[in-house]
């Protein structure tokens, strides 16, 4: 059996099977030198906004969409990306963050959390490239009460495929991982998306994704 998997600069596409058509959730790409991007977002963002705290106590930090800060339309991105780069900078927005260099990777680590607005709001995907690679979740239990998300994972590629993992509170989850070889400034890695439910309450407007750094 030959197995594809996508290959630095392929855009990879997830999504959930919902309402009789696929609904794209995600999207992420390996660059040749290692550098990690993804989005949340298939087109220019229309609004957002960002929040930025400081962790308290244990390291945990938590927020509310209101005490988030509006792009305005000088500063509205135009699009949804956010880089993981080799060198460890993380781009998000237009802002410049210092994080753990990707070129130094020796063990798994977490890179964000990224949370899903309800699927039947997603409009399905259109082939927007040759070199997009999708991934689809034809069987996910899809529950309108528990909304969706998920946590996004790099760890190094030894060819033996990463042991599965769940965020906290997930009850519900799937793992989806491929390997990008070949690299020119990190060790071959491997991409793992942990994507569930469990944590009842209302789907979020809007799609979002949550960094830390040190």
């Amino acid at each position: 059996m030959e197995i594809n998997r996508p290959r630095a600069g392929q855009r990879v596409r997830f999504a959930l099977w919902h309402d009789s058509a696929w609904r794209p959730l995600l999207w992420l790409r390996v660059g040749s030198d290692g550098s990690i991007y993804l989005g949340t977002l298939f087109g220019r963002p229309g609004h957002g906004f960002r929040v930025s705290k400081q962790a308290a106590g244990q390291g945990s930090v938590s927020f509310k969409d209101a005490e988030g800060v509006p792009f305005t339309g000088v500063d509205l991105p135009k699009s949804s990306r956010i880089s993981f780069k080799a060198s460890g900078e993380i781009h998000i927005a237009e802002d410049i963050v210092a994080g753990p260099p990707l070129s130094a990777l020796n063990e798994r680590r977490q890179l964000c959390l990224v949370r899903f607005p309800h699927p039947a709001g997603s409009p399905p995907p259109t082939k927007a490239s040759p070199n997009d690679y999708d991934i689809g979740m034809a069987d996910y239990p899809l529950e309108d009460e528990f909304p969706v998300y998920g946590s996004l994972y790099v760890s190094p590629w030894t060819g033996v495929p990463p042991e599965a993992i769940a965020p906290p509170r997930m009850t519900v989850w799937s793992n989806i991982w491929f390997a990008v070889e070949h690299l020119a400034r990190t060790p071959d890695l491997v991409i793992q998306l942990a994507i569930g439910h469990g944590i009842p309450g209302a789907w979020p407007e809007l799609a979002g994704v949550v960094v830390a750094v040190p």
